[in-house]
């Protein structure tokens, strides 16, 4: 019989602040350039709108949109990371609270211009209970985008995902199938090539490049 290693979420139990200040002592940065690269660009986009940052860690990606968007609201299972999130970064214009992805709240909650989830969706039990939560946050004009590693990766291909916190990854076209049920409108970028959000710089099911990132519109 095949072994299949069974995972779950640990968000809470991981220090993120220890292994984000590792990185810093090893690599001399707090986040894995790809994942910088990504919170540039949605910087980029951001002037004058409102932004939500979910799953925000300890808030330093949230800080860089932060420095043009009106207002960041970063979200975050870990106590930990907000706690660290807000004694460092927290402003007028951003701010961090407790969120659980896939136990939300049942109010009403905010509409925002841009919905981030960078480096999430692979942690989640449910990858589907977190989509119909950031779902929420949309109206007819809000423009999401979710990013997460691509298996079709020669690099990740493998049983199961070589980070062991990692609890499911997509294949670029599997991944475009999950999120179709989800939004009418869905476009898969090469992280490594973005730059200006054009076409030269999106990818097809088959594409190798990762990590993958989502143009998301209109949800279901």
């Amino acid at each position: 019989m095949e072994n299949i290693e069974i995972r779950k979420n640990i968000s809470t139990e991981v220090s993120w602040l220890d292994r984000d200040i590792k990185r810093f002592h090893d690599l001399g940065t707090m986040l894995p350039l790809n994942q910088i690269k990504i919170y540039e660009k949605i910087r980029d986009i951001s002037e004058g709108l409102t932004v939500v940052d979910v799953g925000c860690s300890v808030g330093v990606g949230a800080n860089i949109i932060s420095h043009r968007a009106r207002h960041v609201w970063g979200i975050d299972i870990n106590k930990e990371n907000l706690k660290f999130a807000n004694h460092v970064f927290a402003r007028p214009n951003l701010s961090f609270e407790y969120f659980d992805l896939e136990n939300p709240p049942s109010r009403e909650l905010a509409k925002f211009n841009i919905v981030l989830m960078s480096e999430v969706i692979e942690h989640l039990d449910n990858p589907e209970n977190g989509l119909h939560a950031i779902k929420r946050f949309f109206n007819d004009k809000t423009v999401g985008y979710i990013n997460t590693p691509n298996r079709n990766n020669p690099n990740l291909d493998g049983d199961v995902p070589k980070n062991p916190l990692h609890i499911k990854e997509w294949r670029a076209g599997e991944f475009y199938e999950l999120l179709i049920k989800h939004f009418r409108s869905v476009v898969l970028y090469s992280v490594p090539k973005l730059n200006v959000w054009n076409h030269d710089e999106t990818i097809d099911g088959n594409a190798t490049d990762t990590p993958m990132i989502a143009k998301v519109q209109l949800p279901i």
